[in-house]
């Protein structure tokens, strides 16, 4: 059994595996575990002891503050819904010219921000579609007009594919886009797109986005030039429940998170696909096909690894 995780407990109290009792007193004691052994624990673990490793493993980095938790108040604004990359799972964007699309102007931006401001929030989501005409320059007019209104709200916003995105329209390497857009008030990135890692969930669902190196390329250069980012959306067609596959080793693996920690991402934050809306016509391709990853206990499962595998 592992050493105590507090009130009694140990960290693997419920485990009959050596193995994951092994593993889980590492994660617990502040020792870095492979992919491979993450993945045992995500398949095989049980959630609560799953859990207390990871508690453990948070109490040990922020000692002193452990029992502290903070929340931040923001704002999502959306800019336009206009795009041109067709995600499969996407029930948000439109086609270029499709009667539906849209685009905020600067006024209705920037009211938002005083909204969000009024109501108490301190940071912006700033997101939208890969609109064909938005290029650096569009991103830096945004970026620099809600800094100079709102000096004191942080823009944690866009991500990789936005990048590659406007530097492609604007005729400008990734280094310079991220740089000009930082300079115009940019704080960090939402990040985004570690979906894209495994190319089985990338061609499935996204293959007009960057392939999964690009993206980690891109990630290393931003951490590189100072901002920094958060990542992860799962629930669509990855293979990641207890039953099939492997794909998180694809997040947590060598080709991925040591890449990322080691360069910037602050957080492996997974977020769920919502699929409230039904797949629409105009989707090249059509519906998705879920896979296993919209298990409800997969949220914890992946929350409680990032504390454990990835401190």
């Amino acid at each position: 059994m592992g050493r105590g995780a507090g009130r009694g407990l140990t960290y693997s109290q419920g485990v009959t595996d050596p193995e994951l009792q092994e593993i889980l007193d590492r994660a617990a004691e502040g020792d870095r575990i492979t992919a491979e052994q993450a993945l045992a624990v995500y398949r095989d673990a049980p959630f609560h002891a799953l859990g207390r490793a990871a508690d453990a493993a948070r109490r040990r980095r922020y000692a002193g503050t452990e029992r502290i938790a903070t929340y931040i108040i923001e704002r999502n604004i959306n800019y336009t819904n206009v795009c041109v990359t067709a995600c499969k799972f996407c029930a948000f964007y439109r086609a270029p010219k499709h009667e539906g699309g849209w685009v905020r102007d600067l006024d209705d931006i920037l009211r938002r921000c005083a909204e969000t401001v009024e109501l108490g929030g301190t940071q912006i989501m700033f997101q939208g579609g890969h609109h064909p005409d938005f290029g650096v320059e569009y991103y830096e007019t945004a970026f620099a007009a809600i800094k100079q209104a709102f000096p004191q709200l942080v823009l944690h916003s866009l991500g990789a594919s936005e990048v590659a995105h406007m530097a492609r329209v604007s005729g400008v390497g990734v280094a310079e886009a991220i740089a000009r857009i930082r300079a115009a008030g940019l704080d960090s990135f939402a990040g985004a797109g570690a979906e894209l890692l495994p190319e089985r969930a990338r061609t499935a669902i996204a293959p007009l986005k960057e392939s999964g190196e690009e993206w980690l390329s891109i990630m290393e250069t931003a951490h590189r030039l100072g901002v920094e980012s958060d990542w992860v959306l799962f629930g669509h067609v990855h293979r990641c429940g207890p039953l099939v596959g492997d794909e998180p080793a694809d997040w947590l693996g060598p080709a991925g998170t040591p890449r990322l920690v080691n360069s910037g991402s602050w957080v492996y934050e997974p977020l769920l696909v919502h699929h409230a809306s039904p797949p629409r016509p105009y989707w090249p391709g059509g519906a998705i096909v879920l896979d296993d990853g919209q298990d409800p206990r997969a949220i914890g499962l992946l929350d409680h690894l990032d504390a454990a595998a990835l401190h």
